[in-house]
């Protein structure tokens, strides 16, 4: 962020949706914690909420056309 947000103003309310959740763990996350099975996790944690979503069988309808 470019500058604090100062205290008295309202936070903006926590998302729901899976790719807020694990954009909020990355920048979290320091740079000594980083590493590779963090990273897979937060792959994982991605591809099964598109595997769960009504996403996936468009995905696989497309796919050969790339």
């Amino acid at each position: 962020m470019a500058f604090p947000v100062p205290s008295h103003l309202p936070r903006k309310a926590a998302s729901q949706d899976i790719s807020s959740r694990v954009l909020s763990k990355i920048s979290s996350a320091s740079a000594k914690a980083l590493n590779a099975d963090l990273a897979a996790s937060w792959v994982a944690e991605l591809d099964a909420a598109i595997l769960e979503s009504k996403v996936h069988p468009c995905l696989n309808c497309i796919t050969p056309m790339y």
